[in-house]
């Protein structure tokens, strides 16, 4: 089966209330996981993608999915749209 590819969007949320609430980032990830940042992963579904971003971003050190879409494949031809 083909893999498909996923893009997820995450952010870091004990990073994001630590770097909002003044204090020090001491979390040991960079102060840019406060913000969202878009990460590609390839899968067979959209759960295999969500499983395999649990387990490089664990929620438990403070990581949040906020969001996943399929990516289109390059490879499918798409017809132009009439304007």
């Amino acid at each position: 089966m083909k893999l498909k590819t996923y893009e997820a969007r995450l952010y870091n949320q004990w990073v994001r209330l630590l770097l909002d609430s003044g204090e020090r980032n001491v979390t040991g990830f960079s102060d840019a996981w406060a913000e969202t940042r878009y990460v590609e992963v390839q899968a067979e579904s959209l759960e295999c993608a969500a499983r395999l971003l649990s387990r490089d971003y664990p929620a438990e050190v403070g990581f949040v999915v906020s969001g996943i879409e399929e990516l289109p494949d390059p490879d499918v031809v798409r017809p132009n749209r009439a304007e």
